[in-house]
């Protein structure tokens, strides 16, 4: 015979159970193509943000990965993907002594930013859905 006490305390635990299992969201599987790349030496350094610029994912590729394709799960929303080729593995962007970096980089929907990265809004993704993007490293 069950307590009276614990009967409720079960259903309470399942349902809390339940909650966290939706608390974490639906995910799609996002599929990023790197290009232009001329070294297979080094690595790519990837970063993924999300719509307020907050770090989602830190990643890297090996650069002499055949094809230079990157696939991971994501929770459904939008993104913003930034890349360089690290291609002397010193695990930063490498810039002149002007702040122009040295190394080749790009963003996602391949913007370009004038004296600086491009605006987050013209990088962000929208993911509700298995998404394939390229970035063109440049």
């Amino acid at each position: 015979m069950l307590h009276s006490g614990l009967f409720p305390t079960i259903i309470l635990s399942t349902l809390v159970s339940f909650s966290s299992l939706f608390a974490q969201g639906e995910q799609a599987q996002l599929s990023i193509k790197f290009e232009g790349l001329t070294s297979s030496k080094g690595k790519i350094m990837i970063r993924i943000s999300n719509k307020k610029g907050a770090d989602y994912k830190l990643l890297s590729l090996s650069a002499d990965t055949k094809p230079l394709h990157l696939k991971i799960q994501v929770l459904l929303g939008s993104y913003a993907i930034a890349a360089y080729h690290d291609e002397n593995n010193n695990n930063k962007l490498d810039k002149s002594f002007a702040g122009i970096p040295n190394e080749k980089y790009g963003f996602s929907n391949n913007v370009r930013g004038i004296f600086g990265p491009p605006k987050l809004s013209d990088q962000l993704v929208e993911v509700q859905q298995q998404q394939s993007i390229a970035i063109r490293l440049e």
